[in-house]
């Protein structure tokens, strides 16, 4: 558990304890639809697509939401920010019996949306992701020349990616992925015919395809720069999991044993992670990174589709009639510390050195800054993330654990580094040792 101490105002001369029950609380939204999309740029702003292609907003971390868009005929599929200001969604407009898709970009946190529709009416659209402001993808529901469509002038034009030929590989595009800026990951699939994967390692010019499991899948995500984990399932089997320690150059495909489909999965921390299920009304949670999961029932057993944590504190999940779940997490003890901010950064010995199994690492910031605190073995290999998240001037300590949540994944005695980056640059870094 992380226990974090800051700085707070100089009037106050004793420290105010704060608890949270490390859980999910249903919030009071004044929506009846379907939400079906939650994102969150930052720990402040986030948007919910709904029923009658609705958007909702908040710029204050949830205290409230309100109506940005409204259109009966959309069916809204995706959405997806870059920031606070830059963001994309995916709706199909429904006429009569056609349908086609429509692509709303804004640049303004969404108070203005750009409608484009897209061109060829034979190909709907499943997903879209941008890398940055220029450069996105769209997933599409099937096409054999065209499943992965790429832009380079923010969504201006489109091209279709260059996809082998493997046999699944003009199957439904559902979600994207990217490690770094060369290296991303796509999956989807057919139900009751089989889950597919697309990777690329050249930023999205060329993309190779894998028949990876028997359901398609549906999110996608990053537990540590290495571990891949991808979530999907029917309705026969429930939730199945697709796991990769190595980038996804190989997969180990499992059934959970939990009935419902793997429609969001977002890790909290480095080992655990959320799985919405949909119409099962229960979360799976994985302590462990993703290896092996548990359930637990959702507040008033509503039916939750989509989720992120915006930070390791907080978390939003979203589902059927408005529902709007907050997450609270572990319990954040607020001390005074001499009463006044750090002066500079700084990064301090752990304690104790050597160490097994536990030991804490101490580290002040002199400004608010986007903090990274990672351990790396001799080779210079990512051991684990202990710390990613903006965080306010203040003085910290956060707990290391070398069972790394488990007793399989125990480190070996020896000496290991831990870095502090602050914005992007690099703080300072220390040696520790693991002596058993």
């Amino acid at each position: 558990m992380t226990r974090i101490l800051t700085v707070v105002s100089a009037i106050m001369f004793f420290a105010i304890p704060l608890f949270s029950q490390n859980t999910w609380t249903k919030q009071t939204s004044g929506y009846s639809e379907n939400f079906r999309k939650v994102v969150f740029s930052d720990s402040l702003y986030g948007w919910i697509a709904g029923d009658s292609g609705l958007i909702v907003n908040t710029t204050n971390g949830g205290n409230n939401w309100v109506t940005q868009k409204r259109n009966p005929n959309d069916y809204i599929i995706d959405i997806s920010f870059l920031n606070r200001l830059y963001g994309w969604c995916i709706a199909w407009m429904i006429s009569g019996s056609n349908m086609q898709s429509i692509i709303y970009s804004t640049t303004n946190g969404g108070n203005n949306w750009t409608t484009t529709v897209y061109p060829d009416s034979t190909t709907l659209l499943n997903t879209v992701y941008f890398l940055n402001s220029s450069t996105g993808f769209l997933g599409t529901t099937y096409s054999s020349t065209k499943s992965i469509l790429k832009t380079t002038n923010g969504g201006n034009n489109w091209y279709p990616a260059n996809v082998d030929t493997n046999f699944a590989a003009s199957f439904p595009v559902k979600t994207f992925k990217f490690i770094d800026s060369n290296t991303g990951i796509a999956a989807g699939g057919y139900l009751d015919v089989c889950g597919v994967v697309w990777k690329t390692t050249d930023g999205g010019i060329s993309w190779t395809s894998g028949m990876v499991g028997s359901e398609p899948y549906n999110s996608i995500a990053f537990p540590n720069t290495n571990t891949v984990v991808i979530a999907g399932g029917d309705y026969e089997y429930g939730v199945s999991i697709n796991y990769s320690t190595n980038r996804g150059v190989n997969w180990n495909t499992y059934f959970t044993g939990y009935f419902g489909i793997g429609y969001s999965l977002s890790f909290r921390t480095a080992t655990e992670g959320w799985i919405a299920t949909g119409f099962s009304q229960m979360f799976l949670k994985s302590t462990n990174s993703g290896l092996s999961w548990v359930n637990e029932d959702t507040p008033d057993s509503t039916a939750i589709y989509s989720l992120t944590f915006p930070n390791q504190r907080t978390g939003w999940a979203v589902g059927d009639n408005g529902a709007i779940l907050k997450f609270s997490g572990d319990p954040i003890g607020i001390i005074n510390t001499e009463g006044k901010v750090p002066d500079s950064y700084s990064l301090s010995q752990n304690y104790p050195n050597p160490f097994n199994p536990s030991t804490v690492i101490r580290y002040q910031l002199s400004v608010v800054s986007y903090v990274l605190l990672k351990v790396y073995d001799l080779q210079g290999q990512e051991v684990k993330t202990l710390v990613k998240e903006r965080l306010n001037a203040g003085t910290y300590e956060v707990k290391f654990d070398a069972r790394l949540g488990g007793s399989s994944s125990e480190l070996t005695s020896g000496v290991y580094f831990y870095s502090l980056s602050a914005n992007g640059k690099v703080i300072q870094t220390r040696k520790m040792v693991v002596l058993k």
